[in-house]
């Protein structure tokens, strides 16, 4: 998730549980065990890992079940400022 090592555990496990992805990333294969969705979700949490000031989500939730997108939306919008 930190590829520069630059967050500590907890940031990285908030922001896990921000995009509700709860998969064992510690081997370094897991990325590849991923579906499309939890790639899309992983690479959203290495986005909000470098809290960025601006952020476009384009496709991002495409892969996700409706609701589970208007959940993700739903905490994303009342994390960032």
């Amino acid at each position: 998730v930190d590829p520069l090592h630059q967050c500590d555990d907890q940031q990285i496990n908030a922001v896990l549980k921000l995009v509700n992805l709860s998969v064992k990333l510690d081997d370094p294969a897991a990325p590849l065990l991923l579906s499309a969705s939890q790639r899309q979700l992983l690479n959203l949490a290495r986005v909000l890992l470098r809290r960025p000031r601006i952020l476009i989500l384009d496709e991002v939730t495409s892969g996700l079940p409706a609701d589970e997108e208007l959940a993700l939306h739903q905490r994303l919008f009342a994390h960032l400022p």
